[in-house]
């Protein structure tokens, strides 16, 4: 994904939330306040409630809130907060990340 006219991005630090190679993707789950993850936070632009509504609902849909993740207000290590998806399945034998941008490609699939 790519910074545009309708929204940026900067890289934050998420204290007390683990992050776990799950396959082809992430899956944040809460840690202790000794973990930590770094992750996207994006500054969306709307036209209207109904746009802001719209998006929020198909990004539910796409993360499958509330049973595969379910999305709660977090606040940054900045004091920044946002919403995040917190993955609702079991991470047991799935490696630990800290940046899944960075990390994702050295992890072998098969793990």
């Amino acid at each position: 994904l790519m910074p545009s006219e309708n929204g940026n991005f900067k890289t934050v630090d998420l204290i007390g939330f683990r992050m776990h190679h799950l396959g082809g993707f992430p899956g944040v789950v809460r840690g202790t306040e000794k973990d930590k993850t770094t992750a996207e936070l994006w500054t969306l632009k709307f036209d209207s409630k109904e746009e802001h509504d719209y998006c929020l609902q198909r990004l539910d849909c796409l993360e499958g809130h509330p049973n595969f993740y379910r999305r709660e207000v977090v606040k940054t290590e900045d004091g920044d907060e946002g919403w995040i998806y917190i993955f609702q399945g079991s991470v047991k034998g799935c490696p630990v990340l800290t940046d899944w941008v960075k990390e994702k490609n050295t992890i072998s699939r098969y793990h």
